[in-house]
């Protein structure tokens, strides 16, 4: 990828490697975008599905995404780089893009496939061309959105790009899906958006994300989350009707937002929003744990999921 060059006023791109030298997925290239007029700068890498590894809302060294300290070790058959991401869903629908038929890992074009950048201004925009098992083109794009406050939007959505294939692509038959990996907070509350339903997830034999505390007149759902013990083999995961996640750390509070979607039909998927508490089973220590929100929708709407980072008053 050569190097882009911009009026320091509006975007500033830079071409550097993602992880430490010492690592082989160090040769990837990313993109860091800063907005001329803030601190706040996010780290994008085109040739991983476009997934933002990195935001850093203050400008400081500390990413509030959990990115994965060993990318290329692999986790359930996954090579988990950590960070922000979009799937198309549900996993079951998986196999139309898998050759093996397979519903895990998650198909190939999620997590390698190039995305073509155009970052001549923010936003900062890409789409990539993926192909079912019988070769219908789909695209997936995405547009990434920095502003002056630090506050990270990415927009996502799916097009049948096949209208003169014989058989083009249903987006009807899919979802759109927002996966975001952070580190461990102190805490959890999630905006219900229908207060009637919350069901915590057991995934084998692991532990039970502690139940919620629940607030039904301000229509919340509140998870301690300061003394959980997960097993070494993974997590667990609660679905809720939900359309933001606040997460509490010891040095300040981040809002995730889901707007810009068409819901899912009840009778269809019941959840629109997930909480996946784990971790990686290989790595030692407190750099191995993170948490998953993730939110869903129809595919044939975009999604757009905002990020906003509020600082504790000192």
């Amino acid at each position: 990828m050569k190097r882009i060059s911009h009026p320091i006023s509006a975007l500033l791109l830079a071409v550097f490697a993602c992880a430490a030298e010492a690592n082989a997925h160090a040769q990837t290239a990313c993109l860091r975008v800063q907005n001329g007029k803030s601190a706040a700068y996010a780290v994008v890498s085109p040739n991983e599905a476009g997934h933002v590894l990195e935001w850093h809302p203050d400008g400081s060294e500390t990413n509030r995404f959990w990115k994965s300290p060993f990318p290329d070790r692999l986790l359930y058959k996954w090579r988990n780089v950590g960070g922000e991401r979009t799937w198309i869903g549900p996993q079951t629908r998986w196999q139309d893009f898998s050759a093996d038929n397979l519903a895990w890992p998650p198909p190939s074009f999620l997590e390698t496939v190039p995305f073509d950048i155009s970052p001549e201004s923010l936003p900062l925009q890409g789409s990539a061309t993926l192909q079912t098992v019988d070769n219908t083109p789909l695209d997936c794009r995405r547009v990434v959105s920095l502003s002056t406050n630090g506050t990270l939007s990415v927009r996502a959505s799916f097009h049948s790009n096949a209208a003169s294939e014989p058989n083009p692509v249903s987006l009807a038959d899919y979802q759109i899906w927002s996966v975001t990996q952070l580190p461990f907070p102190l805490s959890a509350t999630v905006r219900l958006a229908d207060a009637k339903r919350i069901e915590n997830g057991v995934l084998g034999s692991d532990a039970v994300i502690p139940h919620p505390i629940r607030d039904p007149e301000n229509k919340t759902a509140f998870f301690d989350l300061e003394n959980i013990r997960l097993p070494p083999s993974g997590g667990a995961k609660c679905y809720l009707d939900g359309d933001a996640f606040i997460l509490s750390y010891p040095d300040g509070k981040l809002t995730i937002t889901q707007t810009e979607s068409a819901p899912l039909p009840e009778y269809e998927v019941p959840y629109r929003a997930q909480f996946y508490c784990g971790g990686h089973v290989d790595i030692p220590g407190p750099q191995g744990r993170y948490i998953e929100v993730e939110f869903a929708g129809r595919a044939d709407s975009p999604m757009t999921v905002q990020f906003q980072w509020e600082p504790v008053e000192p």
